[in-house]
């Protein structure tokens, strides 16, 4: 590779001479235990090399604090992020900053220009919970000087490479189908959400490993949906086009609301007629005698491990970087 003038080196040029990927220079860049030494040596060999600075130009040009944190998630009318937000707010208010809040509508290339937008010098760190396909824009973004924390998504090729809060979407889904197919159901229908979302991805891989280990001969009828409540409702009608499932499960709350909406329009009784799991709490005044299986999420202190981390990485950018994986557990709510 021709050396270039030094203040044009990028993350990209790192990667290519040393022949690794530019989440792995990321991973050495932010003194991630995840990466073996031959390949730290060889990602500093040219970081030396090319003569690369990560974040000192940015730095440098960013004379003062905008007092400002940006938060970015894909629904901000959902409930699940509102309470996240209301923790980071727990913790972040007590230190005067100011939060300035977009939704993406689980829109790539809207999610792209507020990332974007927001990284102007008018935010001092973005919290993102990403809608997915814009992980080279985030890390552009990020070694471009402003701190990131990632909550609730983590696409693979960010693994490791900055701050990020996330519940354990695989184990709480397998627990809840676990949970589901244990009352000897010989049908089961499945409302995943968008295959784009990491949190989507992983829950469907813990659904279908529970489906293998307890129940392989239950018959599985599968919709994707979007997160959203109409999602649901669209996926409960398709699947009672083909007769009601004796059990049916709803990756986020939103479409299990939208499912149930239209199940009890049908006249489906939960508990009875079927069993129903939500990953995610639902409002159930109006499912009185009902059973429900969700997975109890806890949305406001996950937000408040994110105000940890956003205050810990403004305090000290050059800090390890953080990986949290939070536990919830699967719960019976009988009304």
């Amino acid at each position: 590779m021709a050396k270039k003038e030094r203040n044009n080196v990028t993350i990209k040029d790192v990667a290519e001479d040393a022949g690794v990927s530019t989440a792995t220079v990321s991973r050495v860049l932010n003194k991630s235990p995840f990466v073996t030494d031959d390949l730290r040596k060889r990602v500093r060999a040219s970081i030396a090399k090319l003569g690369y600075r990560p974040n000192a130009a940015a730095r440098a040009l960013k004379t003062k604090e905008t007092r400002a944190i940006g938060i970015l998630v894909p629904d901000i009318a959902n409930p699940y992020f509102m309470h996240i937000i209301k923790g980071i707010e727990d913790v972040i208010a007590p230190l005067e900053y100011s939060l300035l809040m977009a939704s993406s509508d689980e829109d790539p290339m809207k999610e792209q220009k507020l990332i974007n937008v927001l990284a102007e010098d008018r935010i001092d760190c973005l919290v993102l919970a990403t809608a997915g396909s814009n992980e080279e824009v985030i890390e552009a973004v990020h070694f471009g000087g402003l701190p990131i924390v990632l909550v609730d998504r983590l696409p693979e090729e960010l693994a490791d490479s900055m701050d990020a809060v996330v519940e354990d979407n695989y184990g709480a889904a397998y627990e809840l189908t676990q949970r589901v197919l244990e009352q000897g159901v010989h049908s089961l229908a499945v409302i995943h959400g968008p295959q784009t979302a990491s949190t989507a991805q992983q829950r469907a891989a813990g659904v279908r490993a529970a489906i293998r280990d307890t129940a392989p001969r239950v018959a599985v009828t599968e919709y994707y949906g979007d997160f959203y409540f109409n999602s649901g409702l669209r996926a409960a009608r398709r699947f009672l086009e083909k007769g009601c499932p004796e059990a049916l499960l709803a990756m986020n709350n939103l479409m299990a609301m939208g499912a149930l909406s239209e199940l009890l329009k049908r006249g489906c009784k939960i508990g009875t007629d079927l069993v129903f799991g939500s990953y995610g709490a639902v409002d159930t005044l109006m499912l009185p005698g009902t059973t429900i299986y969700y997975v109890n999420q806890s949305p406001r202190a996950l937000g408040a491990s994110v105000g940890k981390l956003v205050k810990r990485r403004l305090h000290d950018p050059e800090a390890d970087v953080v990986y949290d994986v939070v536990k919830q557990p699967v719960l019976v709510q009988r009304l």
